[in-house]
């Protein structure tokens, strides 16, 4: 009698139902297994981000040197450009390079997206002649001679025969006649002189310092080479970054050429650089200067 008072349920009532629940089901499982591959795909990239072009070693700044390249650089520590950063030692870095005998300082700082690199590399900047013998002077102001006396093994190539000849006195005595100021300034000509690239001071054939009235102002003379005769660009070194650019020798170059003995050389900056141009000879002793140019203007000398 109690089986009687149940309700009937239809076979496509039963059918309907099944399929319901395993429509749910198969969805459920659609879910899982797109939310674990997603899981995967996202933990596969985060994995392999680190291994990216944009994150190896390719990605270096390197201040403070001279020769010195990016490629030297991990070279000393045994990695390549295509070395992953998170492979890489900073501290391996920086001990090798201040292995080096001409890196007086280095500082390596490693970081997810590049590698600083700051070193203090001796370079030679001028050479002078002294009774007969040349006499190179490096960037801390010390000649190379005394350098390679203290390294005796030292394989480093100064590249020495690329430097300007020195044809002025640059003791900086005469400044106010104070020997710490002298100093700071000699120093301070080293390094800026450091900062010129050396495929640009390598054009350079003779360098001097030009006194003011006051011998306090200083201008620096670069001497330029162009068809027999010496270009003298005189100029402040404050604007030595910015003029002796290397894509900008070419245009000085250029001008010289172009101007048949009336160097104008202008740019964007003229009027704080305070510089001026002369064309001069170098007779071994003294500067022999045929034509001074003034806005244009010659003036025989």
């Amino acid at each position: 009698m109690e089986n009687e008072n149940l309700p009937s349920i239809s076979h496509e009532r039963i059918a309907s139902f099944e399929k319901e629940i395993g429509d749910k089901r198969k969805a459920n499982k659609s879910n899982f297994i797109f939310r674990t591959v997603f899981f995967f795909i996202i933990l596969f990239s985060i994995c392999l981000l680190p291994f990216l072009p944009p994150f190896s070693c390719k990605n270096m700044t390197l201040d403070g040197n001279y020769l010195l390249t990016k490629q030297d650089v991990l070279d000393f520590g045994g990695y390549k450009e295509n070395t992953p950063l998170i492979l890489v030692d900073d501290k391996k870095i920086e001990q090798e390079l201040l292995k080096q005998d001409y890196i007086l300082e280095a500082k390596v700082k490693w970081s997810f997206v590049g590698l600083d690199v700051d070193v203090d590399e001796l370079a030679c900047l001028l050479h002078i002649e002294e009774n007969g013998e040349f006499k190179y002077l490096l960037s801390d102001g010390s000649y190379l001679s005394d350098f390679k006396a203290k390294n005796p093994s030292s394989t480093h190539d100064f590249k020495e025969a690329n430097t300007p000849r020195l044809i002025s006195d640059i003791s900086f005595d005469n400044i106010d006649n104070d020997s710490n100021i002298a100093l700071e300034r000699r120093l301070r000509l080293f390094k800026n002189l450091k900062e010129i690239s050396p495929n640009v001071l390598k054009d350079v054939t003779y360098f001097d310092v030009v006194y003011g009235k006051d011998n306090i102002t200083l201008l620096f003379g670069f001497y330029f080479n162009v068809e027999g005769d010496y270009y003298r660009v005189l100029m402040r070194d404050e604007a030595f970054a910015f003029f002796l650019e290397e894509r900008r020798i070419d245009q000085i170059i250029n001008a010289i050429k172009n101007t048949s003995n009336k160097i104008v050389y202008n740019h964007d900056t003229i009027n704080s650089l305070s510089y001026s141009n002369t064309i001069c000879g170098y007779d071994g002793t003294q500067n022999v200067c045929r034509v001074n140019v003034t806005n244009g203007e010659e003036e025989i000398l």
